[in-house]
């Protein structure tokens, strides 16, 4: 396994965490929102702020997404009826992440009844910036592209996606995908986005377990693992990112 030594020319834009429980949440109700929200104040003080809405006579009256956010507005936790994400707009770590999402799902326990976790889903987006001024494809990224001498690809309009990993067992299925899409050019740049996504499905896991922090930390190196390898060496030493292998 690699991990992230050293990235100094960081390229992440945003980092979510998503995940769908097998049913519907039962409980939560305008009593226990306060509460859930001084419970996780420490890492998300900014609570959800309800208001009152006109008389819709054709409409249910009912709480939509809840939402969490910290004190600089960038990172947040949405809270749904049947799923629950982490948004990260300001990311330094996992290591420093991953207790405030084990925090927040704690004192969901607390607060109310919490089904099986079905679905566990990781995303990294990153953002690069490549000067259009005699590129190659070849000397940042390491997945091939197939070019036919005659065609002329269009980096500044592209779309791929891979799966370079899958697996399934009668409980789980698990996958790794990878997307780079173009945001057009900029300043003479090509502007290229990379997702790179990491699900495990059908897990059925005990929201307070410590399963949930191993599916979660599995899913992180796994996607970890092929970002760095989706990166040339070149592109790697020009972005200053060290990696180490760990155990």
């Amino acid at each position: 396994m690699k991990k992230i030594k050293e990235f100094i020319d960081k390229t992440l834009e945003t980092f979510t965490v998503s995940v769908n429980y097998e049913k519907d949440l039962s409980g939560i109700d305008l009593e226990k929102i306060s509460p859930l929200g001084d419970k996780i104040g420490h890492y998300y003080p900014n609570k959800p702020k309800l208001g009152l809405f006109k008389r819709r006579p054709t409409e249910l009256i009912r709480l939509g997404h809840l939402q969490f956010m910290d004190s600089d507005k960038l990172n947040y936790v949405i809270l749904g009826e049947d799923f629950i994400d982490f948004i990260f707009n300001k990311y330094e770590k996992w290591e420093r992440e991953l207790p405030k999402i084990i925090h927040v799902f704690e004192a969901l326990n607390e607060a109310t009844e919490v089904p099986n976790i079905a679905k566990i889903v990781l995303t990294y987006i990153d953002v690069f910036e490549i000067p259009i001024d005699n590129f190659s494809y070849n000397d940042y990224f390491t997945f091939p592209i197939i070019n036919n001498e005659d065609w002329n690809i269009a980096f500044h309009d592209i779309f791929i996606g891979f799966v370079p990993y899958e697996e399934s067992s009668e409980t789980e299925k698990k996958k790794i995908v990878l997307r780079l899409k173009s945001r057009g050019i900029k300043d003479e740049k090509y502007i290229l986005s990379l997702e790179t996504v990491g699900s495990i499905d059908n897990c059925s896991i005990l929201p307070q377990s410590d399963l949930l922090k191993k599916h979660l930390k599995e899913c992180h190196d796994g996607i970890i693992d092929f970002f760095i390898s989706f990166l040339s060496p070149q592109y790697q030493t020009e972005k200053g990112l060290e990696i180490e292998d760990v155990e």
